[in-house]
């Protein structure tokens, strides 16, 4: 439910997810490798919705991850015009620009899209 409402996931909610993933058997590397990553990208696209600007260190510390995943999960969504914004490295400061258009879907969602309707079937 919060993954459609394009609601911020919280550490407690990628937990809970992931324990529904091992149910299914479907874990494996891969899987948590594109669990990581859609969460990372769901959550950031989440915060663009509420920020116009965070500090790269506030951000990793509310997605609860390490502030140079952060930077280069952002960097890579902005090559790909998923997010609309900038950095700012020399303040370590993410500026979002609103109205732009972006991609509706992160680079691994299609696929976590299948685990969530997957662990929701539980």
């Amino acid at each position: 439910e919060r993954v459609h409402s394009q609601k911020l996931l919280k550490k407690e909610h990628i937990e809970v997810l992931s324990e529904r993933v091992k149910l299914l058997d479907i874990r494996s590397e891969e899987t948590q490798q594109v669990l990581d990553l859609a969460t990372t990208e769901h959550n950031l696209l989440a915060v663009s919705i509420l920020y116009t600007s965070i500090k790269l260190e506030s951000l990793a510390e509310l997605l609860s991850i390490f502030p140079q995943k952060v930077e280069a999960a952002v960097a890579d969504m902005i090559c790909e015009h998923r997010l609309s914004g900038k950095i700012n490295q020399v303040e370590g400061l993410l500026e979002l620009s609103k109205g732009r258009e972006v991609e509706a879907l992160p680079r691994g969602d299609l696929r976590f899209e299948k685990i969530c309707q997957a662990a929701d079937s539980c």
